[in-house]
């Protein structure tokens, strides 16, 4: 009776938002259609399928990180550039995509993030393949997920992502990052919630493992977000991903040895 009551309370102990759960809706992204989540999944378990069984680094993440290289479909890739030039959006097709271009001719790169997860989806596909099949020297984890209203939930969820990272890519040095500063300054309530969730997260690196790799100071100035970076105050253009590219460039270096 002691250990159930024990189990039930350390249950609700966890927070949704570490629970893995897949996405059974009809879309995630509003402009991406029906069944987006399945249709890039497929998409990124036949690039594992494919190879190599070798990696250089893994980038998982929310949209941010899914548009270093962009939209997977031609069908979400059509959709994107006219949006685009009918000025309905703030970023084209895969803003990152010219860097990542750049990145893999030096190294063996895979992108599994996916715009518009939660954790709880992101977890779902962590522990149902996209972590299986190869094997990387390293991670770079970006959490901007969707469902960060609850800082504590979200960074338990985060914690739950390394848990996962550990187990299936036990040898591989995971890059934590924090969420990029976003808004017109750190009063902007965005701002305030990711504030509280890198001071979180941050907490989860130990410097052997789980490395704390903070850019944020690049994409501010006077304490806004950059708006020559990021326009929208939120998705880095092109340029954006070159400055983080080359943030990104001696940790890569380290970690590979060339």
């Amino acid at each position: 009776m002691i250990a159930a009551l024990a189990l039930a309370a350390t249950a609700q102990a966890v927070s949704p938002a570490a629970v893995p759960m897949r996405y059974t809706g009809d879309q995630i992204v509003p402009w991406a259609g029906r069944h987006y989540w399945d249709r890039r999944r497929e998409v990124k378990l036949k690039e594992i399928a494919k190879g190599p069984k070798s990696i250089d680094f893994v980038f998982i993440g929310g949209t941010i990180v899914q548009n270093w290289e962009g939209w997977c479909e031609d069908e979400d890739v059509t959709k994107v550039a006219r949006l685009y030039s009918d000025g309905k959006l703030a970023y084209p097709n895969g803003p990152g995509q010219a860097v990542w271009r750049e990145l893999k001719r030096s190294y063996k790169i895979l992108n599994i993030a996916m715009a518009g997860d939660t954790t709880q989806h992101a977890l779902w596909r962590l522990q149902n393949g996209e972590l299986e099949g190869y094997m990387a020297r390293g991670v770079v984890l970006m959490p901007d997920f969707a469902n960060m209203d609850q800082p504590e939930g979200f960074a338990e969820g985060v914690k739950a992502m390394l848990d996962r990272i550990a187990e299936y890519q036990p040898q591989a040095i995971t890059l934590l990052m924090p969420i990029l500063p976003c808004g017109d300054g750190p009063d902007d309530p965005r701002r305030v919630k990711v504030d509280r969730i890198n001071a979180i997260i941050k907490g989860y690196a130990d410097g052997r493992r789980v490395v704390w790799f903070d850019l944020s100071d690049r994409f501010l100035a006077g304490g806004a977000a950059r708006r020559d970076l990021m326009p929208d105050g939120i998705h880095p253009l092109g340029k954006g991903y070159s400055v983080w590219r080359d943030a990104l460039l001696p940790r890569f270096k380290a970690i590979c040895g060339r």
